[in-house]
């Protein structure tokens, strides 16, 4: 623990108290880690095909973070996320309807400002803040507490494949079970 690398260690919300300032603490994360399988089971929540506690033993959802408590004079306490996820899920083929896996990986950035600037002037209408010499998704913390899992939720969300497909053959037939290996 002293070098600052977590594996599966971290609460939802994380409360911004327990982290160091300015010092990086990266955390890795897996399906282990009762959160990151919450939502993992979510995105198999519409999937149809297989148990949908199988489906979760057979999907990967690995997440690092890099978590940087700094403090500003007129913002307070802030918090700065890197992330890079890799993610392997079921999900069903639109034009099938069958069970396929499909693959994310993605990697975003976002800064984390006390909930009392959510509705100031400033920040009201941003999605987005410089901070530290780099852009970062701009998002809020109450009471100390980082809602991380929201962030990560938002971010798998807005970049998976709505409307995934894969290639059929017109030679063979197969069940969802050669089909998802």
């Amino acid at each position: 623990m002293n070098n600052n690398t977590f594996t599966n260690d971290i609460k939802n919300p994380c409360p911004l108290n327990k982290l160091p300032m300015n010092k990086e603490v990266t955390i890795q994360l897996t399906k282990d880690c009762e959160w990151v399988d919450e939502l993992l089971s979510e995105l198999h929540e519409n999937t149809s095909g297989l148990p949908k506690a199988e489906m979760n033993k057979r999907s990967l959802l690995d997440i690092e973070l890099k978590l940087t408590k700094k403090y500003h004079s007129k913002l307070g306490e802030y918090l700065l996320v890197a992330c890079q996820l890799e993610l392997e899920f079921f999900t069903n083929c639109v034009k099938t309807l069958g069970i396929m896996k499909d693959r994310l990986t993605l990697e975003f950035k976002a800064c984390f400002l006390n909930d009392e600037f959510e509705n100031d002037e400033m920040y009201a209408d941003q999605i987005e803040i410089y901070m530290d010499n780099d852009m970062w998704d701009l998002h809020f913390y109450n009471k100390r507490d980082v809602d991380l899992k929201e962030a990560i939720h938002e971010q798998i969300y807005l970049n998976k494949n709505a409307y995934p497909t894969r290639e059929v053959s017109t030679e063979t037939t197969h069940d969802a079970s050669d089909q998802i290996q």
